[in-house]
């Protein structure tokens, strides 16, 4: 009888401890997820302060894009949604830059079918994509190009954006690494060594590769309407 109630005494602890785990991760995922939004509208109110001298009418339009787009941000409260869901948003917030930096900017877009119904962290992508356009495409002179890139490899999917890098005399945009560092935590929270977000220089170019586990997204944990 002792024995049997040391035993369940431990499973009972091991049970609260992997709650209060949880808990706690969750928590911080919330926290990092949160610091997110207010780093994107920054740098959007930036792109649209811009454009207030002498393209008013497309601050005007910017304005309204944006209040869309916040929305849409607003919405993906939930941690994980469709990787079509995150596609959607990076287009609305491309659509914005667009405006500021003009048909100079190319867009490359290569995102296996396949992999659109797959489940990432909500705002994992995008904030990477606002990199490449800020400290990337908007630093260099004439045409540039952004390509987006997303498949499935076995188990995993890969998502990987390549933007030029800017000529080393021009001025740097001077960059805290605020949204890099948090989806690197939020992925090591939500998946251990099973995810991983990698940055290096290719030539003229800089590669960054967000890699997860393939999951089908539940339909059951959709956070659109």
């Amino acid at each position: 009888a002792i024995v049997s109630v040391l035993v369940l005494r431990f499973f009972w602890v091991r049970d609260q401890w992997h709650t209060r785990i949880k808990t706690e991760g969750e928590a911080r995922f919330q926290a990092l997820a949160a610091r997110i939004r207010p780093h994107f509208l920054f740098n959007s109110l930036n792109s649209i302060a811009a454009l207030i001298p002498g393209q008013p009418e497309d601050a005007e339009r910017m304005v309204e894009n944006l209040a869309d787009l916040f929305r849409e941000s607003m919405a993906a409260a939930n941690q994980k949604w469709r990787l079509s869901n995150e596609i959607e948003l990076i287009e609305k917030y491309l659509a914005i830059e667009q405006v500021r930096i003009g048909p100079r900017m190319k867009l490359k877009w290569a995102i296996e079918d396949q992999i659109l119904n797959a489940e990432i962290p909500s705002l994992s992508m995008q904030p990477l994509i606002e990199n490449a356009v800020y400290h990337g495409a908007a630093r260099c002179a004439g045409e540039v190009t952004i390509a987006i890139n997303g498949k499935r490899q076995f188990n995993s999917i890969h998502l990987v954006i390549v933007n030029p890098m800017p000529p080393q005399d021009t001025a740097a945009h001077q960059g805290t690494g605020t949204a890099t560092v948090n989806i690197a935590e939020r992925l090591r929270l939500l998946y251990g060594n099973s995810a991983r977000l990698e940055m290096r220089n290719e030539g003229e170019q800089f590669v960054v590769e967000l890699v997860l586990p393939y999951r089908e997204f539940a339909a059951n944990k959709e956070v659109r309407a």
